[in-house]
C-alpha cells in the first residue's frame, strides 16, 4: 500500500489588500470604531474574546494583560499606532467613556462576537471581499503571517498569540497556496 499524504492548504485567509480595503471603507464610512477595531485585531492577533474584554483605561498601557485560551494570562503589546485608532474611537464615541472598549453603538454595552462578524461581513461587502474571509479570526492569521514575514521567529510569534505550543502558531503563519506560488515564483 501507498501512504499519499494530502497537503492542506489555507485558502480563505484575509490578505494585506483585503485588510486595507477594509479599513479604507471603514475610513470612507466615519466608522471609527470599526477601523480601531480592525486595527487591534491585526495589531496584536488577539482573539475575539480576548479583544472584547479590552477597557477604555488600557489605551494608556504599553501592554494589556488579557485572559486567553484555557484562563492563561498573557500582556499583548500595544503599539502606538494601534493607540491613536483607539484614541480616535475613543473621542468619536457617543457614549459616556468609561469601561468596554469596543460596544454597541446605539449603547453602551460591550459588543457580542456576533455584532463583530457582523461589521466585519458588513464592510466585506462593501469593500468587495469575500465574505468567506471576512470573520474575526482570519485577522488572527493574518496577523502571523505577517509577523513572520517581518522576521519574528516562531517563538516570538507563539508568545505573541500566546500559543504554548509552537505546533499551534505553524497553523497561523502558514501561507495560501497562492502565496506560496507567489514566494517561490521570488526564487
Amino acid at each position: 500500500m501507498i501512504k499519499i499524504q494530502k497537503q492542506e492548504y489555507l485558502d480563505e485567509l484575509l490578505e494585506m489588500t483585503d485588510f486595507d480595503r477594509l479599513v479604507r471603507i471603514a475610513i470612507r464610512e466615519k466608522d471609527l470604531r470599526a477601523v480601531a477595531l480592525f486595527y487591534a485585531l491585526y495589531l496584536t492577533g488577539m482573539r475575539v474574546s480576548e479583544v472584547l474584554q479590552l477597557k477604555v483605561s488600557d489605551v494608556a498601557n504599553d501592554y494589556i494583560t488579557v485572559i486567553g485560551k484555557g484562563e492563561k494570562a498573557r500582556d499583548v503589546p500595544i503599539t502606538d499606532d494601534l493607540r491613536e485608532y483607539i484614541k480616535d474611537y475613543i473621542r468619536d464615541r457617543k457614549q459616556p467613556i468609561g469601561g468596554s472598549l469596543f460596544v454597541n453603538k446605539n449603547n453602551d454595552n460591550v459588543m457580542s462576537r456576533q455584532s463583530i462578524d457582523n461589521l466585519i461581513k458588513k464592510y466585506a461587502g462593501m469593500a468587495k471581499v469575500k465574505l468567506s474571509k471576512a470573520h474575526a479570526h482570519n485577522f488572527r492569521h493574518l496577523a502571523g503571517i505577517r509577523m513572520m514575514e517581518e522576521g519574528f521567529t516562531i517563538d516570538e510569534v507563539a508568545d505573541v498569540l500566546g500559543h504554548g505550543n509552537i505546533n499551534t502558531t505553524r497553523i497561523y503563519t502558514r501561507k495560501t497556496k497562492k502565496q506560496l506560488r507567489k514566494a517561490m515564483s521570488r526564487l
